[in-house]
């Protein structure tokens, strides 16, 4: 179950084409936005112990991004991950731009990465696949 999504890329034109797919794939569940890993970061510190509400299941994130990219991101959120116990059960789903293979091996290096989606290449069938497998983990 979808308690809620985490759109974390810094531009605005993507995350509302994400959001437009998401939207067509039928996910029901509340969208959340940061602009950069940093911002996200410190959003996914709310979800501590005693939070009363679950973390996004599932994190849509670009790699290149201002201030903390996506990269760093995944090695802050991995050290988070083991601290905050509510927080193994976040998926994410790379949403990117970099079609490059090192970059594709890096970030599915993470066991919590589901899945690399390249931006303007994934189509909502691949995007309701990569949703799928992601949850069933």
């Amino acid at each position: 179950m979808l308690h809620s999504v985490l759109l974390v890329d810094d531009d605005e034109t993507d995350r509302h084409l994400l959001m437009r797919d998401l939207t067509r794939i039928r996910v029901d569940a509340p969208v959340l936005e940061c602009v950069d890993g940093d911002e996200a970061l410190r959003l996914l510190l709310r979800y501590g112990p005693d939070a009363e509400e679950s973390p996004p299941r599932l994190i849509f994130l670009d790699i290149n991004m201002p201030v903390v990219d996506g990269f760093g991101f995944l090695d802050a959120f991995a050290k988070l991950r083991e601290q905050r116990g509510a927080l193994k059960a976040c998926r994410v789903l790379m949403f990117t731009s970099s079609d490059l293979p090192a970059d594709r091996e890096r970030a599915l290096g993470f066991a919590f990465v589901a899945g690399y989606l390249v931006k303007g290449e994934a189509r909502p069938g691949e995007l309701d696949r990569a949703i799928q497998g992601a949850l069933a983990v």
